[in-house]
Order: C-alpha cells, then sequence, then structure tokens
C-alpha cells in the first residue's frame, strides 16, 4: 500500500554558517540531505511542549551546557539506567510507566510529569524509610526521625474500610463506591485531562440513574403501600 503523498510547503531558514554546517556533517552521518535533516530537527523539536522547552532552557542556562546536550545527555541517562537495570534483573520486560498510553494518545507533557512524579514519590519515600529504620538503632537527625515518625504514624491511620465500618452495610457500599469513583476521576484527569474525567464522572452518574430506575421498577408493591 503507498503511502499518502503529503502536500510540502518551502521554508526559507537563516542560519550560522557554523549550524549549517554541523547539519551537513549529521545528514551525511545518517545518509539523508541537507533538507531531510533539517526537517527531522525541526519536527522532533516542535514536538516538545512548552513547560518541557522551558525547563530544558532554564537547565541549559543554568549548567552553561547547550540546550541539545542536555537533551541527549537526559536520554543517555535514561537507556543507561535500562540497561544496568537489565544487567541486573534480566531483559524481562518491564512496565515502562513513561510511555502509558491513553485513549487520545501516549501521555506526555506536564501530565506525564505529573503522572511520574507520584510514582516516583512514593518509591523514594519507600527508600528512605528504609535506610532511616536500618539507621534508627545508631541515630538519626531529628529531622530524618521527625519523617520517619511522621510516615509511620501516617501507615497507622485507619483505612478506608475501618473508618466505615459501623455504617450499616448498604450505607457502607454507597460510601465506598463513592470515594472510589472519586479517586479514578482524579486519575483520569491526570492521565486524560478534565474533559475525559468529567465523562467518565458524566457515565457514572448516568449508570447510577439506570440502576435507580431498574430497581424502581422491580419494586415489590407491597413495599411502595
Amino acid at each position: 500500500m503507498k503511502k499518502p503523498k503529503v502536500k510540502t510547503k518551502m521554508l526559507q531558514l537563516a542560519i550560522e554558517p557554523a549550524l549549517k554546517i554541523k547539519l551537513f556533517e549529521k545528514a551525511r552521518e545518517q545518509g539523508v540531505s541537507l533538507s531531510e535533516a533539517t526537517r527531522q530537527a525541526i519536527e522532533i523539536w516542535s514536538g516538545f511542549d512548552l513547560a518541557t522547552r522551558q525547563q530544558i532552557s532554564e537547565f541549559s542556562d543554568r549548567l552553561g551546557i547547550s540546550e541539545p546536550v542536555v537533551i541527549q545527555n537526559i536520554v543517555v541517562r535514561y537507556f543507561a539506567e535500562k540497561a544496568a537495570m537489565d544487567e541486573v534483573w534480566g531483559d524481562a520486560p518491564g512496565v515502562l510507566t513513561e510511555f502509558s498510553l491513553t485513549p487520545s494518545g501516549p501521555l506526555t507533557g506536564e501530565q506525564l510529569k505529573d503522572f511520574l512524579t507520584d510514582n516516583f514519590r512514593a518509591q523514594f519515600e519507600r527508600e528512605r524509610e528504609k535506610i532511616l529504620e536500618a539507621h534508627e538503632q545508631y541515630g538519626n537527625s531529628p529531622e530524618e526521625q521527625k519523617w520517619l515518625d511522621d510516615r509511620r504514624q501516617k501507615k497507622r491511620q485507619p483505612s478506608l474500610t475501618e473508618n466505615l465500618k459501623d455504617l450499616p452495610p448498604e450505607r457502607r457500599e454507597i460510601a465506598l463506591e463513592g470515594f472510589e469513583h472519586h479517586k479514578k476521576c482524579k486519575e483520569i484527569e491526570k492521565t486524560e485531562g478534565e474533559e475525559a474525567a468529567l465523562a467518565f464522572h458524566q457515565n457514572y452518574l448516568k449508570r447510577k440513574s439506570q440502576r435507580r430506575s431498574v430497581s424502581a421498577h422491580h419494586k415489590d408493591p407491597q413495599d411502595a403501600d
């Protein structure tokens, strides 16, 4: 099957001679034309969202390192970490949360950042807890011990199920269902956006309304008296 032909337009660029030479060298390495190398560079760069673009720029300014090197080194670090993980754990495929898919496409940008931040925070908290517990017998700093005590206190707090145990079964089920629905809505909002979360919530309300209608329809007539 032939690939559909995409209509293209000419784009003139004024660039420094040194950059043109660098592009030409990269094009020759890849075996493509200078125009194709330039097009690929523009395509890659145009894929960055504004927030990520600003973070790259700020990082570059703070380190005094060019933006392409900053990006490349971050990517190199990622693949180095994956390679080391394969050496230690084997090359069994893992769950790549950074490439999570949603109905609207791969998760990326600020939504991916928030999603990964939550995952890494939980991971680092577990790691810090283990380290501080191992050092506790030798004495943690006051700040570290307070962090560890606060975390233990948080883990000792009763679960939602325990808090609701004194409610009648039917009301307890309603409360648990509402809590789980709210949690799911927040997850969808983080990964897919507010519109997807609102659509999920509206479908949820519609299903609840249908269940009530079915329940009322099958209700014993004697109960209605």
